[in-house]
């Protein structure tokens, strides 16, 4: 098994399901929140650094929550049964609603 250094901690076991793709999807801003993307990804290996594996709930009532939900319920149809927050781009951790560790890096969506 190979081991891949990250930014975010310690070395990661590859796995094979690496080699499926993450999926990036628009998400509309709710109140108060900026205009972003969530990063969702079916890779285990970009989540084995403790902490960093979260699982996203179920929609709320919302339009962030809805989009997230369609997302996942995509990403199940399309064969992959447990979706994973990654990271949300251009939002601060939480603000959106969804469950996103603090310490996964972010980047700033640029207007």
């Amino acid at each position: 098994m190979t081991r891949t250094p990250t930014s975010a901690g310690p070395e990661l076991e590859r796995t094979r399901e690496e080699s499926l793709p993450d999926v990036s999807v628009d998400v509309p801003p709710g109140p108060g929140s900026g205009p972003g993307a969530f990063l969702f990804s079916t890779r285990e290996v970009t989540l084995r650094t403790a902490g960093v594996r979260t699982r996203v709930p179920d929609a709320a009532p919302g339009a962030v929550e809805a989009a997230a939900a369609a997302t996942l319920a995509a990403e199940r149809a399309a064969g992959h049964p447990d979706p994973l927050v990654v990271g949300a781009v251009g939002f601060a951790p939480g603000e959106a609603r969804l469950v996103v560790p603090a310490h996964v890096h972010r980047t700033p969506t640029i207007a």
